[in-house]
């Protein structure tokens, strides 16, 4: 199959990185969303980021599964734990990194959530 003309390659990263922006696209309006919720009513601050993480990683890795064609789990668990780097390195320009344990569970969470995005984004396709 990998010989065949016209096969899609193993790895397409220009759809990683469609998902990793969609991914940091969604975190963006997380963050302004989250802040108006906070700001008019009293909902916990712990839930909120981490709904909005796996939500964000899930879009991602539909996205860009669907823009791929193929590979849908390989694509949404690259593009979710490349979400996640992005956002350890946010986090890092703020304030201080998160600590190597933390960064894994992040990374297993953005996987996990990128590979179900992915499957999903791969088989409703285009």
């Amino acid at each position: 199959m990998n010989g065949e003309s016209g096969a899609a390659p193993a790895l397409d990263l220009r759809a990683v990185g469609v998902g990793v922006l969609w991914g940091i696209g969604t975190l963006l309006l997380g963050a302004v969303v989250q802040g108006i919720i906070g700001h008019n009513s009293q909902v916990g601050e712990a839930v909120l980021p981490l709904m909005w993480q796996a939500l964000a990683t899930l879009l991602g890795g539909f996205q860009a599964a669907r823009r791929a064609t193929g590979s849908g789990w390989l694509h949404g668990a690259i593009s979710g734990i490349v979400l996640v780097l992005c956002l350890a390195a946010g986090m890092g320009i703020a304030s201080a990194l998160p600590s190597m344990a933390i960064l894994m569970k992040m990374a297993g969470i953005g996987a996990g959530a990128g590979i179900l995005g992915g499957i999903a984004g791969v088989n409703l396709g285009r």
